[in-house]
């Protein structure tokens, strides 16, 4: 008479449901690493963007302290200008004097970043002045500001 074993009846049943269980187990893990994956890059893109944001805002007020500087050694002089401050930036600053005061001006610096994507973030940020003769000195009073960002 002929012993079959146990273990040796057994185990081709046994088989087919560990490999099942292991392409389930492997099926939940891809799941969870793709799910895992794509949050990073959203929260990387987001990341990125509010860098964007922020740089864009301090270049804005980088362009009108640049305006301020100039009205306070050139005066009626300085209209303006573009400056690229760091790589892919672009800062574009007018300075206009009020028409109906001597010595006020309106400065608006516009500051965009980065240049060189498809979406660039556009900050302004606008001062109103007054340029003040005090004795052989020359000031800057800050009448209004105000700034706008990028939606």
């Amino acid at each position: 008479m002929k012993r079959v074993s146990m273990n040796a009846a057994a185990s081709p049943g046994r088989r087919g449901i560990a490999l099942i269980a292991a392409v389930a187990i492997l099926a939940v893990v891809t799941v969870l690493m793709t799910t895992i994956a794509f949050h990073m890059m959203v929260n990387r893109r987001v990341a990125e963007r509010q860098h964007e944001r922020i740089q864009t805002k301090w270049l804005a007020r980088a362009g009108v302290e640049h305006a301020l500087a100039h009205l306070l050694s050139d005066g009626a002089n300085y209209k303006g200008d573009r400056l690229e401050l760091i790589p892919n930036s672009q800062v574009r600053i007018t300075v206009a004097e009020d028409s109906k005061t001597a010595g006020i001006f309106d400065v608006m610096s516009e500051a965009r970043y980065p240049t060189d994507a498809g979406k660039e973030v556009l900050r302004s940020e606008t001062r109103r002045v007054r340029r003040v003769l005090d004795g052989n000195k020359i000031r800057l009073e800050i009448l209004s500001s105000s700034s706008s960002p990028s939606p």
